[in-house]
């Protein structure tokens, strides 16, 4: 019921179509209830009678109501199709106003097979249900309520056939759609998986390509194809019985009307129109009984996808974005750790980085340096506010920033990201990204101090140039460059570049480090880097060894105090420095 209750939330904001659609199905119900009864009247009057008049007016009558009738219906399924599409708009938005609020925590662990699945087939699976509902819920109880009066009204004497054959189907359907529930939902788990397959290997295919693993590749697809076919058979194993059980059922039926009716007839206690009227309204009993149980059988579906999609929009946020008071963040780029440790688990003994204290202050550039899994990232994100600290205080200036609002803290940070990833779209549009109102002006800036002015402006549109998905049409280095351009952009108080720079060639590098320092003096700048020759000229230096600060100073101070430092010196002194 708290399934049906969350949908009907939305359902209700639509009062026009769900009140105009069902008043004209049942409208359109009536006049279809007429239809066996005005037929019976030409068979059993007019025809023996010879009635011409009587046959041509019931039958103008009969034309009239189908025409009304059929107007109503078309009318109540237009209403019905802009409410169910209305709802799974509504559905989608917030679904997807949801994902973007969803806290770097709780992204870590969302299953992506399984979201895209919720977005698109389990809303529709919704959708589906709404449709029929608004279309057959209330016309089939009607007709079929309306069916067995007008069928009791016309012979008492077949009324037992009802009395035999409704409580055989609904026994019957009602059985299968109690085991089809959870079926369904095994259906829409392996759905889940299918997506995230899918998913991972429109990613990777070019890594398939590189290494031709199409066989093993093609072995797996097969493999969770097989199950998904597998999942949906046995779901439909039971909604497979029920036409035909019911076409054995309309059957028995009608031979039994026509059999028993037949001797009412020759008895003299029943007419001929009396019996076909009878057996229109037992089919159009059965029938309504039919669609009642596809009706239900969407419903056990879709009650499957509503449990998902209710379960995903109250996913409780583990952001701290509501913490109380709510400061707003100074323009000082200052910087304090005091005591931080980190864990992405709930285990505080599973620390990535433990017991930080240090202090930047701002305009200061500072390079972070470490080998892999050293947690630089994770300090970067920590900065950034899009993780709390398991343990211990980060100040931003003179604030904690578990009392600055997340919006304003990140409207202060820009982060170039280790990927750099862009959206299809023009270079203009994923510049804009980090700050809507940006200006033309600043556009360019940014693009200068990334050192990506000259490449963008040997594109044929320029700033305009259409980027492809996930930035197929650009180089690494043209990448990571519209990357820092994208940080840039915001004019933040604090610049992170993590690891930003890795495709680019030195003397690019050396330009985008050089820009920074000319436009962006005020800024305190973060390079995270496993590079020394990126951090040379840096105010100080953090040294990170396995979540753990090994040393903090100058260069050269670095080379006499910190051991870790001093061997990736060694390491890279010939590769790198010269």
């Amino acid at each position: 019921m708290d399934n049906l209750k969350f949908v009907f939330n939305y359902v209700k904001k639509y009062k026009k179509e769900i009140i105009l659609g069902p008043f004209l199905l049942i409208l359109a119900s009536a006049l279809d209830l007429l239809q066996p009864f005005l037929m019976s009247s030409i068979i059993d009057v007019g025809i023996p009678n010879k009635d011409v008049n009587l046959i041509k007016n019931i039958g103008i009558t009969m034309v009239i109501l189908v025409g009304l009738s059929l107007l109503a219906g078309i009318i109540s399924n237009i209403l019905a199709a802009v409410a169910s599409q209305s709802v799974a708009t509504d559905l989608r938005n917030d679904t997807f106003k949801k994902l973007l609020s969803l806290s770097y925590r709780n992204l870590d662990d969302l299953d992506t097979g399984k979201t895209i699945t919720i977005m698109t087939n389990d809303i529709t699976q919704v959708q589906n249900l709404i449709l029929i509902t608004l279309n057959m819920f209330i016309k089939a109880p009607i007709l079929a309520i309306g069916s067995v009066i007008m069928a009791f009204v016309t012979s008492k004497d077949l009324s037992w056939i009802l009395l035999v054959v409704i409580p055989i189907i609904f026994i019957f359907i009602f059985s299968i759609l109690k085991r089809a529930y959870p079926l369904y939902m095994a259906v829409q788990k392996t759905i889940d998986k299918f997506n995230a397959y899918i998913e991972e290997n429109l990613s990777g295919i070019r890594l398939v390509k590189a290494f031709v693993s199409y066989r093993y590749e093609e072995k797996k697809f097969n493999n969770i194809n097989e199950k998904l076919r597998n999942a949906n058979l046995k779901a439909n194993r039971f909604i497979i019985l029920i036409l035909p059980v019911i076409m054995l059922i309309i059957n028995f039926s009608t031979i039994s009307i026509l059999w028993f009716g037949g001797k009412y007839v020759i008895d003299g206690r029943m007419d001929i129109g009396q019996i076909m009227a009878f057996n229109n309204y037992l089919l159009q009993i059965l029938a309504s009984i039919m669609i009642l149980g596809m009706l239900f059988i969407t419903l056990s579906r879709a009650q499957a996808s509503m449990e998902r999609i209710k379960e995903f929009t109250e996913i409780e946020n583990t952001d701290f974005e509501d913490s109380n008071p709510v400061n707003k963040l100074s323009s000082k780029g200052s910087i304090s750790f005091k005591d931080v440790s980190f864990s992405y688990s709930k285990d505080k003994e599973k620390c990535i980085l433990k017991k930080l204290n240090f202090q930047i202050d701002s305009g200061e550039t500072v390079g972070i340096i470490g080998s892999t899994g050293s947690g630089k990232t994770t300090l970067a994100n920590l900065i950034a506010g899009l993780y709390e600290p398991t343990i211990g205080e980060i100040y931003l200036g003179d604030k904690e920033v578990k009392t600055i609002h997340k919006e304003d803290l990140r409207s202060h940070v820009g982060l170039a990201p280790q990927k750099a990833f862009l959206f299809s779209g023009s270079i203009e549009e994923n510049l804009y990204l980090s700050n809507e109102n940006a200006s033309s002006d600043d556009l360019e800036k940014a693009a200068i101090i990334s050192d990506a002015i000259e490449f963008i402006n040997q594109k044929p549109d320029k700033f305009n140039y259409f980027i492809e998905e996930e930035g197929n049409n650009l180089s690494g280095g043209q990448k990571q460059r519209l990357n820092i351009a994208r940080a840039v952009v915001k004019n933040p108080s604090i610049l992170i570049l993590d690891d930003s720079t890795s495709a680019v060639d030195a003397q690019t590098e050396v330009n985008i480090h050089s820009n920074i320092k000319k436009y962006m003096n005020s800024t305190t700048n973060l390079i995270i880097t496993q590079k020394i020759s990126s951090i040379l000229d840096a105010d100080k230096i953090i040294v990170l060894n396995k979540g753990k600060i090994d040393g903090i100073g100058t260069h050269n101070d670095l080379l006499e105090n910190s051991h870790v430092y001093k061997s990736i010196y060694d390491s890279q002194i010939g590769k790198d420095v010269s």
